[in-house]
């Protein structure tokens, strides 16, 4: 009865790390896809049109001065 018992513990402790492992996996792709997400918006913003002419305005004024 004791060993049936240890042996329920066992395979439950196991399910609990299978669940934390899955939740961390899960966590990290998110959290990468958020990043590319991200990333990819900057990247979007940083080499439009407007930007890069107000940018180039900017240091144009800087060295007139």
């Amino acid at each position: 009865m004791e060993e049936a018992e240890a042996l329920a513990a066992k395979e439950e402790a196991e399910k609990q790390k299978e669940k934390e492992a899955k939740k961390s996996n899960s966590t990290s792709s998110r959290s990468s896809s958020t990043t590319s997400t991200v990333t990819k918006g900057v990247v979007k913003v940083l080499t439009s049109a407007t930007f890069i002419r107000g940018a180039m305005g900017v240091l144009m004024k800087m060295f007139k001065k």
